[in-house]
């Protein structure tokens, strides 16, 4: 009876392919600084003419502004939320 060798490439063997790779450059890095981004005046006449319309957009309306500023949805509901602070202070 003859046993058949299975070859398991060690680690450093191994071939990452394209996909693979943009994962590991795309990984989390707890010590990372994250850089704070900021509005432009187009993205900021956007949301200001909705808040003025309606401070509480819903969803929907959160998503047009997203595509149309090229902002992400979390950053849509940080700036209504933080928006709202001094306007639910005067009421």
């Amino acid at each position: 009876m003859s046993q058949q060798l299975i070859f398991h490439p060690s680690p450093n063997q191994y071939r990452y392919n394209e996909y693979e790779i943009q994962l590991l450059q795309h990984a989390h890095n707890p010590y990372e600084v994250k850089h704070r981004k900021r509005t432009s005046r187009f993205q900021l006449s956007i949301l200001e003419a909705t808040f003025a319309e309606n401070p509480k957009p819903s969803s929907a309306v959160k998503k047009q502004i997203a595509v149309q500023t090229n902002m992400s949805m979390r950053g849509i509901q940080v700036w209504f939320q933080n928006r709202l602070v001094p306007h639910n202070h005067t009421i």
